[in-house]
């Protein structure tokens, strides 16, 4: 519901358990999508289940969404920030558990922080856990993926 409020624009398409009961929680989510132009399909019980990894919980929707997106450097990150008032960054580094890396996420979106450096290596993957976790921080903050993390912070 979080990136449906805040960034719908990458949502690619809604897939709702089918079933007579949806709930008014449920039914605010297709309705919403439908108005904001986003395909939503119903499924029969138990195909849901089956497009995620195993035990993913869902409530009866998911959502297939675009590819978290990052900066490649972090001289294009500044080239694209406001100089002033100075840019507050925060640099992860060996954070292996998605669900520690979502909740970095989301305590860095609530702090006010502008963009966060992420190495290539060493680090938890940007996946369905990590963006559940940071309840939509993954999809609003700027992530910038660095090969050398040493080398990015001396920019």
């Amino acid at each position: 519901m979080e990136l449906l409020a805040g960034q719908p624009d990458r949502i690619v398409h809604l897939y709702v358990r089918d079933g007579r009961d949806h709930g008014a929680r449920r039914w605010e989510i297709i309705q919403k999508g439908r108005a904001l132009g986003i395909p939503v399909d119903f499924l029969p019980p138990g195909a849901i289940d089956r497009m995620g990894p195993r035990n993913l919980p869902h409530q009866g929707v998911l959502a297939r969404i675009q590819v978290v997106p990052t900066f490649p450097s972090v001289e294009q990150f500044l080239d694209q920030s406001d100089p002033w008032p100075p840019t507050p960054l925060v640099a992860v580094d060996g954070v292996q558990d998605p669900r520690n890396l979502g909740a970095l996420l989301r305590t860095c979106d609530a702090a006010g922080v502008k963009g966060i450096l992420l190495p290539k290596r060493r680090i938890a993957p940007l996946s369905q856990t990590a963006a559940k976790t940071s309840a939509g921080a993954i999809f609003t903050l700027p992530l910038v993926r660095v090969g050398n993390l040493a080398m990015a912070l001396r920019v």
